[in-house]
C-alpha cells in the first residue's frame, strides 16, 4: 500500500482534532469551568423539626466546606399549617474570622409549610476547600397569632456543629447548598486533545510499519478497503438504498416521514396516556429515537451482512470488512438525512440553535465506531452461529428499554440511574439531547468518553473478525 495515504490520515486526522478541541475550548471555557457538587449533609433527607424560636434564638451551623463556590442554599422550614404574614428570614454566610461573605433573604409570605425554599446569594461566594465555615439563620417571621417558624435538621453530621442562640444542639441543620468545584477545564482539554492525537499517531505509525514490512493486519486492511475500494463501496451503499426503497411510492420520503410518524404516536401516547411530563417531549422523542434508531439499524443489517453476500464472497474475490462497513456507512447516511426531519420539529417548538451544535462530531464520530465495532463482531459470530441475529434481536429490546428514549433517567430510582451510566447508548443519546435540545456543553468527559467507547469498540471488533474472516468460506 502507498505510504501517503498514512500521511492523509496523519493530517486529516490531527487536522480534525485541532478543530473539534478549538471549538470544545471557544464553547466551554465559560460553561464548564466548574462542575456541581454537592456535600453529604445534601443527600439525606430532613428527619425531624428543631423546634427553635428562630425570633428569639439565632441558629448558627458551623460546617467544613469541600467546594470551590457556592451561589446559595435551600432550608426547610416548618409553619405547622399557618399563614406567616409577618417578618423576614435572615441568612449569612460566614468565614472562620466572622466576616460575611454572602448573605440572603425571605419575606414571611414566602415561606411554605415543610418546602425547600432557596435563598440566592447577590453574586457567588468563591471559598476554600477543608476550611470550616458558618451558616446563621435569623428570623422575626410570625403570623397573626404570633405562631412562630421552625427549621427543619437531620441526623448529626461529623464535621458540623448546630447552635441554638448560645447553646449547642444535637443534630445537622438540613440544607442543600448549591455549590460547585473546579472543573479543571484546560487541564482536561489538553490531556484529551493529547489522548487523540496519541491514537491517531499510533495508528499511523503502527500501519505505516506493518505496511512496510508487508504485514497484513486489521487495521492496513481496513484502509486498504478505503484507499482502493472506493468504487465498489459507494455501489453497495448505493444498492441498499435501492433495495429498501424499492417499489414504494414515497421511496426517500420514508427517511423523512418514518422519524416523523414515529415520534407523532409514540408522544400521543407517552404524554396522554402515560402522562409523562419532559419539557419538549416530542424533540426530546426524536432525538433518542434517531440515534438508537440509527445505531439498531446499522448493527443489525451488519449481522447478515457476510452471510447475505455468500454467494459474492466464493465468486469474487474482496476484502470482506466491505460488506458490514458498507451497511453501517448506508445507516448513518440515513441518519443524517432523520436529521431533517429532527430540525424540523426543533424549529417548530421553538428550540433555540446554539453553538454547541458544533460539538457534534465528537458523538457520531463516537458512534459511527461503536455502531461499525459491534457490527463487525456480530456479522463474524453469525457466520459460526445463525442464533445469533434471533439472540442480537432479543438484546436489542432489552437495550431499547435500558435506554432513555422515552421516559427520564430522573424517574429511575438513584442506583438504577448510576447503572444506566454504563450503558454507551446512554451515552451517546444524553450527550446528543444536550447538543441539540438542552444547549447545554457536554463535559470534556464525556465527549472524549464517546470517541473512546467508539475506539474500543472498533479494535475489538476488527481483532475478531480479522481473526475469523479466513473461516468464512468453510461456513457460508
Amino acid at each position: 500500500m502507498e505510504q501517503n495515504i498514512w500521511k492523509r490520515i496523519l493530517i486529516y486526522g490531527l487536522a480534525i482534532v485541532c478543530f473539534m478541541s478549538a471549538c470544545l475550548f471557544l464553547i466551554g471555557r465559560k460553561t464548564l469551568q466548574t462542575h456541581p457538587y454537592e456535600e453529604a449533609y445534601a443527600l439525606t433527607e430532613p428527619g425531624n423539626v428543631l423546634a427553635l424560636n428562630l425570633e428569639q434564638d439565632q441558629v448558627t451551623q458551623v460546617f467544613v466546606n469541600h467546594s470551590d463556590e457556592i451561589s446559595g442554599l435551600f432550608l426547610r422550614f416548618a409553619t405547622y399549617g399557618f399563614a406567616m404574614t409577618k417578618g423576614r428570614v435572615e441568612v449569612e454566610l460566614l468565614s472562620d474570622s466572622g466576616q460575611v461573605l454572602g448573605s440572603a433573604s425571605a419575606e414571611a409570605a414566602q415561606i411554605e409549610d415543610n418546602t425547600d425554599h432557596w435563598f440566592a446569594f447577590e453574586e457567588p461566594v468563591h471559598v476554600e476547600r477543608n476550611r470550616q465555615y458558618t451558616l446563621q439563620v435569623h428570623s422575626d417571621v410570625t403570623d397573626e397569632e404570633n405562631h412562630f417558624l421552625t427549621i427543619w435538621c437531620i441526623e448529626k453530621v461529623e464535621g458540623c456543629t448546630l447552635s441554638a442562640g448560645d447553646n449547642e444542639t444535637e443534630g445537622t441543620l438540613y440544607m442543600k447548598i448549591s455549590a460547585s468545584r473546579d472543573a479543571q477545564f484546560l487541564l482536561r482539554l489538553l490531556i484529551s486533545t493529547g489522548v487523540l492525537m496519541g491514537v491517531i499517531l499510533l495508528v499511523v505509525w503502527k500501519g505505516s510499519h506493518d505496511d512496510k514490512k508487508g504485514k497484513v493486519t486489521p487495521l492496513t486492511e481496513m484502509v486498504h478497503i478505503f484507499d482502493k475500494y472506493t468504487f465498489l463501496l459507494k455501489k453497495l451503499v448505493g444498492r441498499d438504498f435501492a433495495v429498501k426503497y424499492r417499489r414504494s411510492y414515497l421511496g426517500l420520503m420514508w427517511v423523512i416521514l418514518n422519524p416523523l410518524l414515529t415520534m407523532i404516536v409514540m408522544s400521543s401516547v407517552f404524554s396522554y396516556i402515560f402522562r409523562l411530563q419532559i419539557q419538549n417531549y416530542a424533540v426530546y422523542l426524536i432525538l433518542g429515537n434517531i440515534v438508537f434508531g440509527c445505531f439498531s439499524e446499522a448493527t443489525q443489517f451488519a449481522v447478515q451482512s457476510i452471510v447475505g453476500s455468500g454467494q459474492l464472497i466464493k465468486k469474487v474475490y474482496m476484502p470482506k470488512y466491505i460488506f458490514p462497513l458498507s451497511k453501517v456507512i448506508f445507516s448513518f447516511i440515513n441518519f443524517v438525512l432523520t436529521l431533517i426531519p429532527a430540525i424540523a420539529v426543533i424549529i417548530y417548538y421553538r428550540v433555540p440553535f446554539t453553538v454547541n451544535y458544533l460539538l457534534l462530531p465528537y458523538v457520531l464520530i463516537g458512534l459511527f465506531l461503536f455502531a461499525l465495532g459491534i457490527g463487525l463482531f456480530l456479522s463474524a459470530l453469525q457466520v459460526f452461529m445463525r442464533d445469533t441475529q434471533y439472540l442480537y434481536g432479543i438484546i436489542l429490546t432489552l437495550w431499547t428499554y435500558l435506554t432513555p428514549i422515552f421516559y427520564s433517567e430522573d424517574s429511575l430510582a438513584p442506583i438504577l440511574r448510576k447503572l444506566m451510566q454504563l450503558n454507551p447508548m446512554y451515552l451517546y443519546v444524553n450527550c446528543i439531547r444536550k447538543i441539540m435540545l438542552y444547549g447545554i456543553t457536554p463535559t470534556v468527559f464525556q465527549l472524549l468518553s464517546c470517541v473512546v467507547i467508539g475506539v474500543l469498540a472498533m479494535v475489538i471488533g476488527m481483532k475478531y473478525f480479522y481473526n475469523k474472516q479466513k473461516y468464512f468460506i468453510l461456513h457460508i
